[in-house]
C-alpha cells in the first residue's frame, strides 16, 4: 500500500515538473517582462538621431532590437512600458532606416487612456491640425498622430520628416 502512495506522488511530481519545464521553454512570458516608466517629448525627436544614440539615451528602457523591414523602417527597437508621462502604457517602438536614422516612433496605450493622452498632447502641442478620426500635430522634425482607439489599444505615431524636407526647411 505504501509503495502505491509513493508511485502516485512520483507520477504527480513528474507531471508537474514536465508542465513547468514546457511552460519555461514555450510559454508566454510577457508577465515576466519588466515594464518601464517613460517621459519623452515628441518635440525633441529628430530623424538624425541614430539607433545607437537612441539606445544610449534610453538605455534605462531595456530596448530590444531586431532587423525587421516594415513600412515604418528597416529596424525596430521596442520596450514594454508601465506608463508614459504618468499615463498607463503598453509599449513603445522606435523604427530606423537602413542608415540607422530614426524614421518613426509608435506608442501604444490601453484604449481606456485615450482621453488622458489626448489631453496631454493638446496641452503640450496645442490644438491639433486635424481632429477626426485622427488628431495630428506638426512637431519639430515630424508629424504626430493620435488615432481613435481600436479594440483595447490606442496608438500615437510620430513620423519623421524626410531628409529632403528638412533640407528644404533650413
Amino acid at each position: 500500500m505504501v509503495h502505491k502512495q509513493y508511485k502516485k506522488f512520483a507520477i504527480i511530481g513528474f507531471v508537474i515538473t514536465t508542465v513547468v519545464c514546457l511552460y519555461i521553454l514555450f510559454g508566454d512570458h510577457d508577465f515576466l517582462e519588466r515594464r518601464y516608466a517613460l517621459e519623452m517629448d515628441f518635440q525633441q525627436l529628430e530623424e538624425t538621431r541614430t539607433g545607437p544614440e537612441i539606445l544610449e539615451a534610453l538605455r534605462g528602457l531595456n530596448l530590444h532590437c531586431e532587423v525587421a523591414p516594415t513600412p515604418l523602417g528597416d529596424q525596430v527597437c521596442g520596450a514594454m512600458l508601465a506608463e508614459y508621462e504618468g499615463i498607463p502604457a503598453d509599449n513603445i517602438m522606435f523604427y530606423f532606416d537602413a542608415q540607422q536614422r530614426l524614421t518613426a516612433v509608435k506608442l501604444s496605450l490601453p484604449a481606456s487612456e485615450h482621453e488622458a493622452l489626448a489631453t496631454l498632447l493638446q496641452s503640450r502641442y496645442g490644438t491639433p491640425i486635424t481632429a477626426e478620426p485622427v488628431a495630428t500635430w506638426s512637431v519639430a522634425n515630424g508629424q504626430l498622430a493620435l488615432g481613435a482607439p481600436e479594440g483595447d489599444t490606442t496608438t500615437t505615431l510620430w513620423i519623421a520628416k524626410s531628409p529632403e524636407n528638412l533640407a528644404s526647411n533650413n
